[in-house]
């Protein structure tokens, strides 16, 4: 056997998307020749391909066991550990690529997309701008750019990127995700399927793809078919972060009770193993226990927190009135912003100031507008960045934070976890433990909040002495 020979075959197959073919020459390779790295590498690319990922590291591992300052096999291996939901393994064999070997743009594209998901948004843009100056007319810089892009909040320049990205490299099924993604958020759902299915067809067990595309069905009110690429997303990888829960709401919201109690037990068992599997208000709806509950609230701060946390310290004068602010994105027609109008009209101004923070649309209804008017002081915080908000807040000298989201629609918690007053309490839309300690109280009642269930909480439990939920008589 002609070693050389046998490995131009195999990386020919490769390219040419025969990946049987390929791994199958790697593998005649490897027996004959067991410390030959380059077909190690090259399997672990062909399983890469097919997203086998664990296979694919344990390829990574043995090239690195022997050649430990390889720099491609960091890179590979940072793009095995993100697929296995490991971003944080997935940023250090990135660094280490870079270390070895500052020049490769391709790390900087998978170093980009394990911040992305570890929510390190300060990081980004050096990330892509180290990547475009390495490789001006690199697809890797441009995709490493459009995921920064698109953590900013910036999904029309994101598609952009993308569209440089694939101009260089039409077939690159990560780049038409990240343009999927963004086109989502411009709710261009046709164009963003349309690109799906594109990647898709390049690579046929991507799991994140039909994860999005089913979210892009669901958007368009066509939820058989969302629910179909749920399920087939979760067959490729059962871990893929909050697609068990979207399956198995959207199965009761279409009457699909076939295989509940097998998604059920599997959302349980991916909780326990402490993953993200399902939001925390949709866990309502489902059979749970407070510890489930408890997992899952923290799962869902880790992912929406990014940045510093802080706590504040505050100081009361003499004589001065208690300060509270009420924080919500439904100060207008909701049920929140139905009981809240009430709640702040009976609120003794002799003793208390009351202020509306409201971070939701702006549309000036009639419950917006008499909110506003019982307020001593309403804030339009519409548009603002959570540490903004936190920043009026203290500005205001706000003595006690009241968040009425929780872990509802459009929720801030990192409003509280860059502090917004000494004191912050959980209240009304989420009856919840929000799983981290920024949140220093939350209200209660006897049912809501039962003590047996205290032990559940990250707050402290304030039970009310009747019911919690106030109305607007």
């Amino acid at each position: 056997m002609d070693p050389k020979a046998v490995f131009g075959q195999a990386t020919s197959q490769l390219q040419a998307g025969r990946l049987d073919e390929a791994a199958a020459l790697c593998d005649q390779l490897i027996e004959a020749f067991p410390d030959h790295t380059d077909a190690l590498q090259l399997r672990g690319v062909v399983e890469l391909q097919r997203g086998a990922f664990a296979e694919a590291l344990r390829h990574f591992d043995r090239v690195l066991s022997q050649q430990p300052n390889q720099a491609p096999a960091h890179i590979h291996r940072s793009a095995a550990l993100f697929g296995l939901g490991r971003p944080e393994e997935a940023l250090h064999a990135a660094d280490r690529a870079i270390e070895l070997n500052p020049g490769v743009p391709d790390a900087y594209g998978y170093r980009a997309y394990a911040l992305s998901h570890l929510r390190r948004a300060a990081d980004l843009p050096t990330n892509h701008q180290r990547a475009l100056a390495l490789a001006p007319r690199s697809a890797q810089g441009y995709f490493s750019h459009a995921v920064a892009l698109q953590f900013a909040r910036e999904p029309t320049k994101a598609v952009e990127s993308c569209d440089r990205a694939l101009a260089l490299q039409p077939v690159f099924p990560d780049v038409l995700q990240v343009r999927a993604t963004s086109l989502h958020s411009l709710e261009r759902y046709d164009d963003a399927i349309a690109d799906i299915d594109r990647a898709l067809e390049m690579q046929p067990d991507f799991a994140a793809a039909y994860a999005l595309r089913g979210i892009c069905y669901v958007a368009i009110k066509r939820p058989e078919r969302a629910l179909a690429d749920y399920e087939v997303a979760l067959e490729i990888n059962p871990e893929l972060v909050l697609i068990p829960g979207l399956c198995v709401h959207l199965g009761l919201t279409v009457c699909e009770w076939d295989g509940f109690d097998a998604r059920i037990a599997s959302i349980h068992a991916q909780i326990e193993k402490g993953n993200y599997a399902v939001q925390p208000f949709t866990l309502g709806l489902l059979p749970s226990s407070p510890r489930q509950q408890q997992i899952v609230a923290e799962c869902c701060f880790r992912d929406s927190n990014s940045g510093p946390h802080h706590e504040v310290r505050g100081s009361r004068a003499f004589n001065e009135k208690l300060r509270i602010a009420y924080f919500s994105s439904d100060f207008g027609n909701h049920p929140v912003g139905h009981v809240m109008a009430g709640l702040i009209e009976a609120h003794d101004r002799s003793q208390f100031e009351v202020i509306a923070m409201s971070f939701g649309s702006d549309i000036k209804d009639t419950t917006r507008l008499r909110i506003a008017q019982a307020s001593d002081q309403f804030v339009d915080a519409h548009g603002m960045r959570p540490e903004e908000i936190a920043a009026v807040s203290r500005k205001m000298n706000v003595h006690i934070a009241v968040d009425l989201n929780g872990y509802t629609k459009n929720m801030r918690p990192r409003i509280f976890s860059s502090g917004a007053a000494p004191i912050q309490v959980n209240y009304l839309g989420f009856p919840g433990t929000l799983g981290n300690d920024h949140i220093h109280y939350i209200i209660g009642d006897a049912v809501v909040t039962p003590p047996e269930h205290y032990p559940y909480f990250a707050e402290r439990v304030v039970t009310m002495p009747h019911s919690y939920f106030l109305t607007n008589d």
